[in-house]
């Protein structure tokens, strides 16, 4: 299979996330489309210099997404691995891009929101304090590093062979004796 065969193949089963992917189809798709996403990313990013959100780009860039997404979903089912892996990856990034869009806090903030909770007799499970710091390590240091791992572990397992049809779909019943 070819590049372009196996972009059309992927832009065509867009949509779905049931099936198999063979290795060219996902390996051809894949870089094809990460090259997309990051021409989008690097335009994003250009018009957003000036202070405002592309909202064009974003959503350019989710339509390039989705199809990478459905392919890797496929092409690990296909692997015969949990094909869900790498939708939680794609979540896990989703989330952390969701804590870069949140305005950067401070500690006073989180000292301030300890002050009026004491103020209105409610008791929080962590002192401003402490907030504060889970809040920089889930940002700067947790959420990378699993959106990390959790990738790498999708692309290696993308490598593994695919599995035999007949393996996929039970034994044969004509084969089986009474």
């Amino acid at each position: 299979m070819g590049p372009a065969t196996a972009l059309m193949t992927t832009l065509r089963n867009t949509f779905r996330f049931s099936g198999r992917a063979t290795r060219p189809e996902f390996w051809w798709s894949w870089a094809l489309l990460w090259c997309v996403a990051v021409g989008l990313e690097l335009l994003r990013a250009r018009l957003s210099f000036g202070g405002s959100y592309p909202v064009t780009a974003t959503l350019l860039l989710c339509a390039v997404m989705l199809p990478m997404i459905s392919v890797g979903t496929r092409r690990l089912a296909d692997a015969g691995v949990w094909r869900w892996l790498f939708v939680l990856c794609v979540a896990l990034s989703i989330v952390q891009q969701l804590f870069y869009l949140l305005p950067a806090l401070s500690a006073s903030d989180f000292w301030a929101m300890q002050f009026r909770a004491e103020r209105e007799d409610v008791t929080l499970p962590l002192s401003g304090h402490d907030m504060f710091h889970l809040f920089l390590a889930l940002r700067r240091d947790i959420l990378p590093w699993a959106i990390r791992l959790t990738a790498i572990a999708c692309l290696l397992l993308a490598l593994l062979p695919s599995r035999k049809a007949h393996l996929l779909s039970g034994p044969n019943l004509s084969e089986v004796k009474p």
